[in-house]
């Protein structure tokens, strides 16, 4: 999975980098950093048909791990297309 990263240290003028990661590889907490108060599941199954053509996710690199800061639903579309 591609993702924009941001590198904290720098905060609030993050460096951003393009990062090839495995998924396991981002920490993907909705209720704490999303801003909404659930995943929109229609647009998860819109993204599903859309995988190839989706922008990078937005993930922090915080004392080397990677959170997930936008692109809750494009994960979402992208795991929901790997386990079918």
């Amino acid at each position: 999975m591609t993702a924009y990263a941001f590198n904290s240290t720098n905060f609030p003028s993050p460096s951003q980098e393009i990062l090839q990661l495995s998924i396991s590889d981002i920490i993907a907490d909705f209720e704490t950093y999303a801003y909404r108060d659930q995943p929109n599941q229609e647009k998860v199954v819109e993204y599903q048909q859309l995988l190839d053509d989706l922008p990078p996710l937005d993930v922090f690199q915080v004392d080397g791990s990677c959170i997930l800061v936008g692109g809750f639903h494009r994960l979402e579309a992208h795991n929901s297309q790997v386990e079918n």
